[in-house]
């Protein structure tokens, strides 16, 4: 059967200078998406809602689960899907390295350590903290510099991602479920489009959507950007 993915941006936040809950205007990005999401997947479709499991990106996927159950599909009919959101690591933001030994650590969670970056780490490693917390764009900051092995390189970001994609697609072959809805960061969404465009687009809206599709071959995919559809390739 075809396969339909969805990766969605989780709600706003106040900041990302800690692990936090969605804001109010977070909240209503995370129901809309799941309106919008309702009025492209039928009501008799299995749908599986996966989650990077960070607070701002678990409360996203519960909320906007909980609205494409409850939002009638364009035909009108008043059923119910099923959706119950799990966590999926493969869905992480990038992560930091902070020493050999420890575990990676999303950005959010060690800004106090990585902010102040003074003597704990390597000079190169603590360039790049300093760099990526004063950047306007911390992301873009993350694509376009040296980390000094104090973060995961893009490549491992769409590794895991373009493995975990191409698992989705041979499920939905093998009779899973055939819509899945990822929820994530823009680092990964960003990761992606890159690796799609040759370039990276730039921060992704709150809630903003990247609609995927099966291609006929296995380690093929289809990527919606604009009004076209773009070849993905999930090889290896």
């Amino acid at each position: 059967m075809n396969a339909r993915v969805f990766l969605v941006r989780h709600g706003e936040v106040e900041h990302h200078r800690a692990d936090l809950s969605l804001s109010a205007r977070g909240r209503q990005q995370a129901w809309l998406a799941g309106q919008r999401l309702a009025q492209e997947i039928p009501v008799s479709a299995s749908v599986a809602v996966q989650y990077s499991p960070i607070t701002r990106v678990r409360e996203t996927a519960e909320i906007l689960a909980a609205s494409l159950e409850q939002t009638p599909a364009r035909d009108g009919v008043d059923r119910h899907r099923r959706c119950l959101p799990r966590p999926d690591p493969a869905l992480h933001n990038v992560r930091f390295l902070l020493a050999p030994g420890r575990e990676p650590r999303e950005p959010s969670q060690v800004f106090a350590e990585t902010s102040r970056a003074r003597g704990e780490f390597a000079p190169a490693q603590s360039a790049f903290y300093q760099g990526f917390w004063a950047s306007s764009d911390p992301m873009g900051y993350w694509l376009a510099h040296e980390d000094g092995c104090g973060a995961e390189a893009p490549a491992a970001v769409w590794g895991r991602l373009r493995a975990r994609l191409a698992e989705i697609m041979a499920l939905a072959n093998q009779g899973g479920p055939g819509h899945w809805v990822l929820v994530t960061h823009s680092g990964v969404m960003r990761v992606l489009l890159r690796h799609v465009l040759g370039l990276d687009p730039g921060e992704p809206g709150f809630g903003e959507i990247i609609r995927l599709a099966t291609a006929d071959h296995p380690e093929q995919a289809w990527i919606e950007r604009g009004a076209r559809w773009l070849p993905l390739n999930l090889k290896p």
